[in-house]
């Protein structure tokens, strides 16, 4: 009776196993969720709200970019509530000169950062935040600067390299936060010249983590 039995729950076992096996190792990996927030640090009729709309449809049309949010409030808190992947601040103003540049930042407080672990210390004050991700913050806007440096760009506007300081539309944002600064000449072209390798820039940075 035994061995009938031991028989029985061995071939009930191989009925299923290749099924479950076949599951586990052959289906597809699902994308992580990617949240990524924009900041217009300026009155909602301002070029920076346009620009963040356009940016918004451009980066949703990304496959597995999944929600894109325009915070022009509580901006920080926000980040924090939806666990952001990225926070951008946008800002836009005239200049005289031409062609139109991209200023880039990001937040710290002293020369030397080191990257901590929520394990390091109970609690953070908000303008302490920056060290759970100055290390990613500072990879990605430099990578976002170059990207935006290349050849095929150099007659629409020049991108200047990052810079660190306490630069406040960041402030409190646990996430990689870079703010971004573009200084557009009396005659601008169309927005969407800016938009789209600005899209492109992100989207590059953000496959790393989707």
């Amino acid at each position: 009776m035994r061995s009938h039995a031991y028989l029985y729950l061995s071939l009930l076992y191989w009925s299923y196993a290749p099924t479950a096996m076949s599951f586990s190792f052959f289906s597809p990996k699902v994308p992580q969720p990617c949240t990524i927030v924009l900041y217009p640090a300026a009155p909602a009729t301002s070029a920076a709200t346009q620009i963040a709309l356009q940016l918004k449809s451009k980066l949703e049309s990304y496959q597995r970019v999944l929600q894109v949010v325009i915070a022009p409030n509580a901006a920080a808190q926000t980040a924090n509530q939806l666990g952001a992947q990225l926070f951008i601040s946008l800002t836009v103003s005239a200049t005289a000169q031409t062609p139109a540049a991209w200023h880039w930042y990001y937040y710290t407080r002293q020369r030397f950062c080191p990257q901590l672990t929520p394990q390091r210390l109970a609690f953070y004050p908000a303008h302490e935040l920056y060290r759970f991700h100055c290390d990613q913050t500072s990879n990605w806007a430099h990578k976002l600067s170059a990207y935006l440096a290349q050849t095929p760009y150099q007659t629409q506007f020049v991108s200047h390299p990052p810079l660190g300081l306490p630069y406040r539309p960041l402030l409190g944002v646990n996430a990689p936060a870079i703010g971004l600064e573009l200084h557009l000449p009396d005659t601008p072209l169309a927005l969407e010249n800016y938009v789209d390798p600005l899209s492109e820039s992100i989207y590059q940075c953000v496959q790393q983590i989707i």
